[in-house]
């Protein structure tokens, strides 16, 4: 699984999220649970979960923002937090917005 680290599922909390400027959603992320690299996220596949009606749908990433600075295994595991940028098919439903949570995909 792209998303795991070891046998450890990464689970993450979005602290911030906004539109993306050229389509998709920049969303902040905390990391919560595991140890996510840059490597595991690249093109990777998560399963978003709403906070208000647990409605669960998978948004796939597209790239990482430089919003907070480059990406980085250490600055990951140091902050605890990454900005990444989402392709969400259904956005058009419930956006993703603060309190929602971020898991990698059960295999």
């Amino acid at each position: 699984m792209a998303t795991k680290h070891g046998d450890h599922e990464v689970v993450f909390r979005v602290i911030d999220a906004m539109d993306a400027p050229l389509g998709g959603r920049i969303v902040r992320l905390r990391v919560l649970e595991g140890r996510p690299t840059v490597k595991s996220l690249k093109g990777a596949a998560l399963k978003a979960i709403s906070p208000r009606n647990g409605a669960q749908r998978v948004v796939r990433i597209r790239d990482f923002s430089i919003v907070g600075g480059r990406p980085s295994d250490r600055r990951i595991a140091e902050s605890g937090r990454c900005d990444l940028l989402i392709e969400d098919p259904a956005a058009g439903e419930e956006p993703i917005e603060v309190g929602w949570e971020l898991r990698s995909l059960s295999s």
